[in-house]
């Protein structure tokens, strides 16, 4: 298991934030890897002792949880939401909607009308 010094766990930190405001856009982990502090080898296993998953794990996770809100909360088209999370086909987007939700992006809409109509 990697050492982690505090260092690590504050660029560890730095990438996560990174994630949660640019999901869009997605992140480079280059930009945080220059081997002064960490090597991109290292980087995504601290990142992964820390929060239990990769950067790029946790970037589909960040952009799936903005998707089902967007899909929940409006009626906007299924590709606009794809383009929302960082998805610039929406077939990649569905292909990873359905990959870690088991469902397409309107069945999980029709869920949630469905269970907030009653039904």
């Amino acid at each position: 298991m990697p050492s982690m010094r505090p260092s690590h766990i504050t660029l560890c930190d730095k990438v996560r934030k990174k994630i949660e405001t640019d999901f869009k856009k997605g992140i480079h982990l280059e930009e945080f890897a220059d081997g002064k502090i960490m090597t991109l080898k290292k980087l995504r296993q601290v990142f992964k002792q820390i929060y239990g998953c990769t950067p790029h794990q946790y970037l589909l996770r960040v952009r799936m949880e903005k998707a089902k809100l967007l899909l929940e909360e409006n009626e906007l088209l299924v590709k606009a939401i794809g383009y929302e999370v960082g998805y610039k086909s929406l077939n990649t987007f569905i292909r990873m909607f359905v990959q870690t939700q088991h469902c397409t992006p309107l069945q999980y809409r029709n869920k949630c009308v469905d269970v907030a109509s009653g039904y």
